[in-house]
């Protein structure tokens, strides 16, 4: 895992840290011609998004939280009107947030991007040479399931907020495994397929006794995550689809459903093939969603509702032979399970 990474497209250092003719230069300059993006070099929130003429520029401050401990970015000398993030916004690790310039006290297209183990301050005595650690892979530190003696008898998880892209949510699931080494579950939240590539999805943990451990476990996740997290009952519900045997009556409503896709690339080539070949309404299901090591999902997916048990057979029909996957025919009812 990388900490930092390097916040522009190119590694070429000009001036370094607080070399011998520069003791006050707390950062480093990184200067090349042409047209060079600046990123995020750690997730954080933006603390400054600011123009000083005088100093630094259009610049940009991020403010990170890593295993616990505070660090502030700082990226000056951008380019006008370049600045695309304001001050409390989140940001992701190399998530662009303007382009490299020669505003304020520059005499040269650069970027001066300077490392705070801490805070910013006007003394800037929490510097440290960046160059120790832009590309430095470090093991996380697992977080851990706290243990203390229970505050009260409920159980509780751990709920994070909604991913509506798949990107956003491989990248969280990827994240939470490098770290947490527990059960992992995922709770669709009305899963009906919206444009190309919304997904409405959320993990939340296994159980943790009392609320004093699990306001523990949340404060190890905000730290490490930049995640909307919540404490929720353990006997909350999540909306599941209610899976019924289909009965014969012409009066009832049924639904298509396929079997299990049971890896995360065969799910995404059958949702993608689905999408393209099937015009009807599709809806995603979780059923028993607990991620296995090598990453099984056990997700399938269910057609909008068809009246009649005939209709529902010829629709059935219909399916098995543009698709070669499994079928089943259940009840259209969906409940709490």
């Amino acid at each position: 895992m990388v900490n930092f990474i390097w916040p522009t497209t190119t590694k070429k250092v000009t001036s370094g840290f607080r070399p011998p003719h520069r003791p006050s230069h707390h950062g480093i300059d990184i200067a090349e011609n042409g047209y060079h993006e600046i990123y995020a070099s750690a997730a954080g929130t933006v603390s400054r998004s600011e123009n000083n003429q005088n100093g630094y520029g259009q610049c940009i401050f991020i403010v990170h939280n890593i295993n616990g401990q505070t660090w502030e970015t700082v990226y000056a000398h951008m380019r006008d009107n370049s600045r695309t993030v304001s001050v409390g916004q989140t940001v992701r690790q190399n998530q662009q947030i303007g382009v490299m310039g020669n505003t304020g006290d520059s005499s040269g297209q650069h970027l001066h991007f300077e490392l705070h183990k801490g805070r910013w301050n006007g003394s800037k005595s929490n510097a440290v040479n960046p160059l120790n650690y832009l590309d430095v892979k470090e093991e996380p530190n697992p977080i851990t399931v706290p243990n203390e003696t229970p505050s009260d008898n409920n159980y509780y998880r751990i709920h994070t907020g909604l991913f509506t892209t798949l990107s956003g949510y491989e990248r969280a699931l990827n994240e939470l495994k490098a770290v947490y080494n527990y059960t992992i579950y995922l709770a669709p939240d009305e899963p009906k397929l919206v444009g190309d590539d919304e997904w409405r999805i959320r993990f939340y943990t296994g159980r943790v006794q009392g609320q004093n451990n699990a306001r523990i476990l949340k404060k190890a996740f905000e730290d490490r995550f930049s995640w909307n997290i919540h404490i929720v009952d353990a006997n909350q519900d999540h909306e599941e689809i209610d899976y019924k045997a289909a009965g014969n009556s012409e009066n009832t409503y049924y639904r298509i459903m396929t079997g299990f896709f049971r890896s995360l690339g065969g799910f995404n080539n059958a949702r993608a093939t689905l999408k393209q070949s099937y015009s009807g309404i599709t809806y995603e299901a979780s059923d028993d969603s607990r991620l296995r090591e090598d990453g099984d999902l056990k997700l399938r997916f269910y057609t909008g509702r068809v009246m009649g048990i005939t209709a529902a057979q010829e629709l059935k029909a219909r399916l098995e032979q543009q698709f070669s996957w499994n079928f089943n025919i259940i009840e259209a009812q969906v409940g709490k399970k």
